[in-house]
């Protein structure tokens, strides 16, 4: 079921779209801090250039002596939204 976080053909980047340092992305900051994050967002510019914009959770998965043993992370799709579509109110 798991799968890599920042495959490298895949840019993942900021808001702004630049691309995030691999030490700032979501799961190495969970693992490191050994604190959640919510609703940090990202975007992912896939191999064939579609930009995909995404709201992301992560926790730390812990031992019995709190040393992390991985991180649990969801990702929602939320490109729609950021380009005005679905789910954005509208006047």
């Amino acid at each position: 079921m798991g799968g890599k976080c920042n495959p490298l053909e895949w840019g993942i980047a900021g808001p702004d779209g630049s691309l995030i340092p691999q030490t700032l992305l979501p799961y190495r900051q969970v693992a490191q801090s050994r604190q959640p994050l919510y609703d940090t967002r990202c975007s992912i510019l896939r191999p064939d250039e579609q930009r995909v914009h995404l709201a992301v959770n992560a926790a730390p998965l812990t031992d019995t002596l709190g040393d992390v043993q991985g991180v649990v992370m969801t990702f929602e799709d939320i490109t729609e939204r950021m380009q005005g579509g679905i789910g954005v109110a509208r006047e």
